[in-house]
């Protein structure tokens, strides 16, 4: 069986190659929901891409769902630069929790997970926002931020793991293999 990754996101697909995980690419155009509670947001968003993705294809499907979560409100991805400036401002100086919910299966069965990383910003002035926005395409991302990229400059420090800020919680994601009754280390190169 072939492994299909149902994303947009260049980082979740850089990330996965980097690690050796042979996939095929698929995109899906799901509409995401934000809820009151982040579990339930991304739990939706993630099994909703993956029940369009295996309407398309009859294999293993993996699907994510990424969210920030600051002061009892959910975060996504900004749709302007307004939106992407006052949420960088939120940030400042504050901590916060990124949620990436996973899923993993086929179109009989799937398996869904998820991991939770704290993540605190130093004080971020004007400028520094400004600079940021004007050199990365924060609409693509949570909270308008891309840990991997220039926003690693504004972290002062991380709890949990790393690269389920940037959009792919590894052992989450080996540890779901094994749950739907996969050995991960046999889909990579």
């Amino acid at each position: 069986m072939d492994i299909y990754v149902a994303t947009k996101s260049k980082a979740r697909k850089e990330l996965l190659r980097g690690i050796g995980l042979k996939f095929r690419e698929l995109e899906v155009d799901f509409e995401e929901k934000i809820f009151g509670d982040p579990l339930e947001t991304i739990k939706y968003n993630s099994m909703g891409k993956h029940e369009l993705a295996t309407d398309t294809v009859e294999d293993i499907v993996i699907t994510f769902d990424t969210i920030i979560h600051l002061d009892n409100e959910i975060v996504g991805k900004p749709r302007t630069y307004e939106e992407a400036y006052k949420t960088l401002q939120k940030l400042s100086g504050r901590e916060h929790y990124v949620y990436t919910g996973v899923v993993v299966g086929d179109r009989n069965r799937k398996v869904f997970g998820y991991d939770k990383t704290l993540v605190k910003f130093i004080d971020l002035d004007d400028d520094m926002i400004k600079w940021y926005l004007w050199r990365e395409k924060y609409w693509e991302y949570a909270g308008g931020y891309r840990i991997q990229g220039r926003a690693a400059v504004f972290i002062d420090y991380i709890k949990g793991d790393f690269f389920n800020v940037v959009g792919v919680p590894i052992k989450r994601l080996f540890s779901l293999f094994e749950e739907y009754g996969l050995n991960p280390y046999e889909y990579l190169k």
